[in-house]
């Protein structure tokens, strides 16, 4: 699973914006960032994330590239040679899911996305790059996938299936992997939080790869929490799993949901199993202290293309997390903006916006 929109979009904006590029193309290079990065994470396999490689780091810098030629009109040739450049700025471990995660999870999306505009750029000044970086020898498949990778997901149904059909859209702040569990619980708890004394025990059952990694039950910062299952079982069943503040230093350390997270267990689902990595299962178990049980199980979030957002639900989204940083009228004079983004003749139309505060 990788995120293909905090280092695609960026990556466009940012080249829509240094070449006055239009929208139609600020748009194209959108899809073609999303079908890069879907297609060179298939590719890739299971192995790089199992040995602890962050794909978002390792594929984003060459799909950026991809997105960043797009907008800038490249020629093919150009394109093949940011690709080459961009597969040796692929990089990135997954500490931070183990040890305290600080923010390098987001220095991966931000560092991927600047690479990707840099090696685009440099082709257009002349650098080359080897034109068989992805999948020839000691390319990016060989050196990162190993036996894992499969080479034949690069063009393989290539115009007729496009990854940005199937964009997950991510309904809490948290790791993918618990998505599902948290939406069972806000389903199982009803529309008022429960209070901590009324949950004995909780157990939820995930993919084996969940359960090794994410279930952290005293987590020391956001990070951690984000990928803690214990942690965001607690924060679904006594507090508000969408808000980012929820996350924040001085909340994860609240000694009520700390007690929570310690009555969490976790056990590796049969059926969860059996359809990771294609889904993400899960089956949850509430038991309150008045010795009702209440059960449930999920194959694919909300949010997933299984089970999309909708419209209004993904504008939300944008204005609860745009609120930290723009005002609510230069949030509305983006909405307004985007709506016509298709026909704009410069995307510094858009981007002017984000300046505003």
């Amino acid at each position: 699973m990788l995120g293909p929109g905090c280092v695609i979009v960026p990556a466009v904006l940012a080249a829509a914006e240094a070449a006055d590029a239009t929208g139609d193309r600020l748009l194209r290079g959108i899809v073609a960032g999303y079908e890069a990065t879907a297609r060179l994470s298939a590719a890739l396999g299971l192995a790089p994330s199992h040995r602890g490689f962050h794909k978002t780091a390792v594929v984003g810098p060459v799909a950026a590239a991809i997105a960043a030629g797009v907008v800038n009109g490249l020629p093919a040739a150009q394109i093949s040679a940011a690709v080459g450049l961009a597969c040796s700025s692929a990089s990135g471990i997954k500490s931070f899911a183990t040890g305290g995660g600080g923010m390098v999870k987001r220095m991966h999306a931000g560092r991927a996305a600047e690479a990707g505009v840099r090696m685009s750029q440099l082709a257009t000044r002349g650098f080359t790059g080897p034109d068989t970086a992805i999948d020839g020898r000691y390319g990016l498949l060989e050196a990162f996938g190993g036996e894992s990778a499969r080479p034949q997901c690069l063009t393989d149904g290539l115009g007729e299936v496009w990854a940005v059909n199937d964009v997950w859209v991510k309904v809490y702040p948290i790791c993918g992997w618990i998505q599902g569990v948290v939406q069972l619980l806000l389903a199982m708890r009803g529309a008022e939080p429960h209070t901590g004394t009324r949950i004995k025990k909780v157990r939820v059952g995930t993919s084996k790869f969940a359960v090794t990694n994410n279930g952290n039950s005293s987590p020391s910062d956001t990070m951690q929490a984000q990928y803690s299952i214990p942690y965001c079982v607690a924060l679904a069943l006594t507090g508000n799993p969408g808000d980012p503040a929820s996350f924040a230093p001085e909340a994860i350390n609240d000694p009520g949901w700390r007690a929570i997270a310690e009555r969490v267990e976790l056990f590796v689902d049969p059926q969860s199993e059996a359809v990771y990595p294609e889904h993400f299962g899960c089956r949850v178990t509430l038991h309150l202290d008045t010795g009702e049980i209440r059960e449930g199980s999920l194959l694919d979030a909300h949010g997933t293309a299984a089970d999309p957002c909708s419209r209004n639900e993904r504008i939300a989204k944008f204005r609860r997390l745009a609120s930290a940083v723009l005002s609510a009228r230069a949030t509305n004079s983006f909405l307004e903006r985007f709506e016509l983004l298709e026909q704009m003749d410069s995307t510094r139309e858009l981007t002017a916006v984000l300046r505003e505060h």
